[in-house]
């Protein structure tokens, strides 16, 4: 799946809200998934690969979520960053919040350098445990498409068939 096409499959699934609550939620989403999610696994010593692929796959949602009510292009940065992809988080992170609660300007210019930062690590993180970044892309939204097959819905986000969605991932260890 391209990116392009999975940020506009991906909003799809987003609970309607006001654009300034939107960035919120997909800001904090990119961060608290990324540190409470992929980080320990990460760091974990042996890694379940269809559960890493399904936590990269949830940041790269909120990533795409981002990029379309932004309207950023979605693509991965064309060469490697020098700062680690939890700096970059961070960074993106604190420059959210100071425009939110101090007015300082973050231009979408910036953003969009952020955003395909993070897809830069994304991928490189798939690359490194043999993840297909297209086919996670394409679990990811049927996943959600599964959840959520109209449209958003608050109980089935709550309340959601774990087990059900487990099976879309290969819970290889590696």
């Amino acid at each position: 799946m391209k990116l392009n096409q999975y940020k506009e499959l991906a909003i799809n699934t987003m609970k309607e809200m006001p654009h300034s609550e939107q960035q919120v939620h997909l800001t904090l989403g990119i961060n608290g998934e990324f540190l409470s999610e992929v980080a320990p696994i990460l760091s974990g010593g042996t890694i379940n690969k269809g559960h890493l692929e399904e936590e990269l796959g949830d940041v790269m949602w909120y990533v795409g979520c981002y990029a379309k009510i932004n309207d950023l292009e979605l693509r991965a940065y064309p060469t490697p960053p020098i700062d680690s992809v939890g700096k970059i988080i961070g960074d993106f992170t604190e420059a959210s919040k100071k425009e939110w609660v101090y007015g300082k300007e973050f231009s979408n210019k910036k953003k969009e350098q952020y955003i395909q930062q993070i897809v830069f690590w994304i991928n490189h993180i798939c690359n490194q445990f043999s993840i297909d970044f297209a086919n996670m892309l394409a679990l990811n939204i049927e996943k959600l498409q599964k959840r959520f097959p109209n449209k958003f819905d608050a109980d089935k986000a709550i309340n959601k068939d774990s087990a059900s969605e487990e099976k879309l991932f290969n819970k290889n260890e590696v």
